[in-house]
């Protein structure tokens, strides 16, 4: 089910550098241009009625030739 207004949080990896701030739209996505490199995705605030199924950093690498994913598991009631 998608979850919309999820709050994502996007770093460098291995540090607490915030490089992007994002909320899911209606469809539950949420889409940004980074440079190549290593990223961790947060979701920093999951809308009511819904709670989040695993808070582990999503860990993507973006390169010259790929899209990079981060997916979430969102309980909601």
């Amino acid at each position: 089910m998608p979850v919309n207004r999820a709050d994502i949080t996007v770093t460098q990896c291995g540090t607490t550098k915030s490089v992007a701030h994002l909320i899911s739209g209606r469809d539950g996505q949420a889409r940004i241009t980074l440079p190549i490199g290593c990223y961790e995705a947060t979701v920093a605030t999951v809308p009511g009625g819904c709670s989040l199924g695993d808070p582990t950093p999503a860990r993507v690498t973006v390169t010259e030739t790929t899209e990079a994913r981060a997916s979430f598991r969102f309980h909601c009631a």
